[in-house]
């Protein structure tokens, strides 16, 4: 049951893409945009670890005249620009033979860190023993907490470190070790991969039901929102209709024409202000065309000030404040630029759950 879940994640997030014509032979590719957001090289945790291995390498050199060290981090450094070139140049959907060329990298990479292990093992002293279940542990701890959010890189990272981990044993029988010393050992270091393996699995699942639910709640918060802006809206609405039927029929029974064009024209500037309302949904929902004129931006953000009283919660207070500099007149398209207010105030406040204080200056 559990390698089938995992089976149909690995296809629902990155493969089993194939042509919706009729007939048409299935193509498998892999997504490998979550590798690519995993690993980069910019990130600080990486450069964090290259740091700190490098001068863990130049300690241990001069604490023990070990300028192989030296040699296997210029290689290991060399190997790493080259993994991370690869990455950075992959496409956003790979074929099953450039899927099992990535592996081979991702694999080639985790042997080369995790068998250092076994340098550290045949030295055979204690403290070199100690390193070397030190380099197994970084990296078991590196697996779990980058890469448990992709499964092609903790599996492949999990198959370097059971395989170092299953080839000590050997090596401690070929440095004149017993044999049952070697298969304690081996036994030992199985139920050390089998947990965790296990304790990978867990993590990985866990992290995609979080996900899950962060959907879930994101969804329900939209809906919410939703909610409220529609029933403001519908309520603008109703008022706006009131007051164009209401001096619509108040003009006909009327016998005065200038009393009957004062209250047509109080129609019509309703007219106008459902019509504003209106453009207002289409440029949130994404459906209005591109219209650039010359506005001010006093006057957008008077707009946007009266559309998110609806939209936010009465949690959040909005405060709107005008810089003592007058901003220049803007030459751009008003819907989109209220649009563009209203989602930084509805990302204000999700970042508000308990609510809060949500300022706009202009200036």
């Amino acid at each position: 049951m559990q390698g089938s879940r995992l089976g149909e994640q690995v296809s629902r997030d990155g493969s089993a893409n194939a042509s919706d014509m009729p007939g048409s032979k299935q193509a498998w590719t892999f997504d490998t945009t979550r590798i690519k957001g995993l690993d980069q090289s910019n990130t600080l945790e990486i450069k964090l670890r290259v740091l700190f291995l490098g001068v863990s390498i130049v300690l241990l050199h001069l604490a023990y005249d070990m300028p192989e060290l030296l040699a296997w981090y210029g290689l290991r450094m060399g190997y790493l620009v080259f993994y991370f070139l690869v990455v950075s140049h992959l496409p956003d959907r790979i074929t099953l033979g450039q899927t099992i060329a990535l592996a081979v990298v991702v694999l080639v990479d985790g042997f080369f860190y995790v068998g250092l292990a076994g340098y550290f093992w045949m030295q055979e002293q204690p403290i070199f023993i100690v390193y070397a279940m030190a380099v197994i542990s970084t990296a078991m701890i590196t697996v779990v907490w980058v890469r448990a959010e992709e499964p092609f890189l903790w599996i492949c990272d999990t198959v370097a470190i059971g395989c170092v981990l299953l080839a000590l044993p050997f090596l401690h029988h070929a440095m004149g070790r017993s044999m049952l010393e070697a298969w304690l050992l081996a036994g030992t270091f199985s139920l050390i991969t089998i947990y965790f393996v296990l304790g990978l699995w867990s993590v990985w699942r866990s992290r995609i039901d979080f996900r899950r639910r962060q959907k879930l709640e994101m969804e329900r918060t939209k809906v919410e929102a939703m909610g409220r802006l529609t029933g403001g809206v519908a309520h603008d609405f109703n008022n706006l209709l009131t007051v164009i039927l209401g001096n619509i029929e108040l003009s006909r029974l009327s016998d005065e024409p200038r009393e009957r064009d004062a209250l047509l024209n109080e129609a019509e500037a309703a007219g106008k202000r459902a019509a504003v309302m209106t453009a207002q949904l289409l440029g949130a929902s994404r459906q209005s065309i591109l219209t650039r004129n010359t506005v001010e931006l006093s006057e957008i953000m008077r707009s946007a000030e009266s559309f998110l009283s609806r939209l936010l919660p009465s949690s959040v207070r909005l405060v709107i404040r005008k810089m003592r500099d007058p901003v220049p007149k803007l030459h751009l398209d008003a819907n989109k630029l209220e649009t563009v207010i209203v989602n930084l105030a509805i990302n204000a406040r999700d970042a508000m759950p308990n609510g809060g204080t949500l300022t706009m200056n202009t200036g």
